[in-house]
This record gives C-alpha cells, structure tokens and sequence, in this order.
C-alpha cells in the first residue's frame, strides 16, 4: 500500500497511458482473427504500419504491384499494426457501396472534423436527409440546364487567360508566368479552395481524437502541437469553415433580398446552396437541415 499511496494522479495515467500503447502494438502479434488467413505485404513500421506508403503522392506504381501480387483481396497494417482489409472486387465493393451500405458505414470522424456535418461528415438518417435534400441538385434536368453556364464561365476564364499570355507575349520574349490553381478555382461557381493535407499521422489519429472531451479541450490541445502537418490541417479546416460561412450567409441574405439579388450572383441562383436554401426553405420541420449542416454541404 506504501508505494500506492504515493503515486499521483498523473503518474497513474502516464502509467495506465503506456500500457495502452504497448498493448496496442502487441495485440496485432498475439490476438488472432480470421483476417491472419489473408496474404498482405510485411508492415513497413512497428509504429504506422504500410499506411506511409499506401497514401503517399506517389503510390500508384507499388499499388500496381500489390494488386497483382495478393489479388482484387489483401491485408495491409495501420496505425500500430492493426489489420485493415483491402478489396478491389466488384462484387465486394457492390455489396459495400450499394447493395449494404447500410451496414459498411465509412468512417467519418475525421471528414467530420475537418468539413463539418455536411453530406460527407454524416452517417445513417442524418445522411439519408441530407442526400434526399440534396438530390434535385444533380438531377439531369438541372445538369442540363446549367450546362450553357458552365460553358460561360469556362470562355470567360479562356479569354482571360489568352488576354495575359498575349499582353505577356508582348512585354517579354519569355512569355508570361501563370497560376493555374488560382485560375482553375475561378471556373467553379463557390470561389477556389485549398488542398486536402494528404498527411498519414492526422488522418489516422483524428478517429481516436474527436472522442477525447469537449471541442473547445480539444481546440486548446491542438493548439500546442508542435507538429507541422497538424497545424496546416487546422488552419486548413479554420479557412474553409470561415469560407463557407461567409458563402452561406451571402447566399442567405440574397434569398432574402428577392430574385433579383440572386440574378446578379455567380450561377444565378442554380448553384447548390442557392438551391438547397430554397428547398430547405419549403421542407417540413424535420426534414429541415440546421444552419451547420447547411454550412458543412459548402465545404
């Protein structure tokens, strides 16, 4: 009892933290599931598994060659070793994305986190609604109808850029120098927007993350990771949600204003959150979307 007795509360949970970790990089070795039946790659780290490998940029080729190693079926490791299955079989992603996809629920803690409740931070009913909500959006007739302006916007910005190439032509016997990602998210109707991290550490800890106390702890503990790739991802996630806010209520007081205002605006009021306020508008009080899922459909 004497050494009990002097052991602190944050000893004990360093301590009982420890053995967590370490149960988690032993239970791959020493509990046994029907997955061990099926061939994968060896683990390129005791830590993150083959998961550097498999999302980094340039993953394709080794990809290529796991697929005609081990088959359309494969095991790779995750995050301390743990056992992901992988299929690229037809009749297996059938059964996953449409046939039970009630049941092969996609994880989306993290989507989540970084893009709000929207169609793809949601699951079950809540996804159900906003899908249903969201569906005359990509109708074919409503396609059709904004085909001719697509096609506005994409001549608009080939002019555009024509217009500098040729002034810069003329200037410099060099040509000109251009951003195309700042052109390229001109062309859509909702203004650029910044890349996804494709960071392997945020990605698989994230799930584990958003179940740890309240949003404002976890807001003050990210804060004062040092890491690098955490910090871009946060302020990655700040931008867009700051973005789509202020998409949001510009939409919101257009509607507002009348059809007139909306005439005036990027798309003429046929983009999706112009019309999915509308429906949201019309629909019945619980099919109505809250304010931070219709934010989280812009992100």
């Amino acid at each position: 009892m004497g050494i009990l007795d002097n052991i602190t509360i944050s000893q004990a949970a360093l301590g009982a933290l420890v053995l967590y970790i370490a149960w988690q990089l032993v239970r791959p070795f020493v509990v046994k599931t029907a997955l061990d039946n099926i061939d994968g790659p060896p683990s390129n780290s005791i830590l993150f598994g083959n998961m550097p490998r498999w999302m980094s940029r340039h993953c394709w080729e080794w990809r290529e060659e796991l697929s005609r190693q081990y088959g359309r079926v494969m095991i790779l490791r995750s995050l301390f070793n743990n056992k992901w299955l992988v299929t690229f079989d037809p009749k297996a992603l059938h059964a996953v994305f449409i046939k039970e996809q009630d049941i092969y629920e996609e994880p989306i803690a993290s989507l989540r986190l970084l893009l709000g409740p929207g169609l793809l931070g949601t699951i079950g009913e809540q996804h159900r609604k906003q899908r249903k909500m969201l569906n005359p959006v990509f109708s074919t007739k409503h396609l059709r109808d904004m085909t001719p302006l697509f096609y506005e916007i994409v001549h608009k910005t080939r002019d555009a850029i024509t217009s500098r190439v040729r002034a810069g032509a003329q200037e410099k016997d060099s040509g000109v120098e251009l951003d195309m990602l700042s052109w390229m998210g001109r062309t859509t109707l909702r203004g650029a927007r910044p890349q996804m991290v494709r960071s392997v550490v945020p990605r698989l800890l994230l799930p584990v993350a958003v179940k740890i106390g309240s949003p404002e702890f976890r807001r003050r503990v990210l804060d004062m990771i040092p890491a690098e790739q955490v910090q871009r991802m946060k302020d990655i996630s700040d931008i867009l949600h700051a973005r789509s806010v202020l998409i949001f209520n510009e939409k919101k007081a257009a509607l507002a204003r009348g059809d007139e205002s909306i005439k005036h605006q990027i798309g003429e009021g046929r983009d999706i959150m112009s019309i999915l306020l509308k429906a949201n508008m019309m629909a019945s009080d619980e099919d109505k979307l809250g304010d931070d899922e219709l934010i989280g459909q812009v992100s």
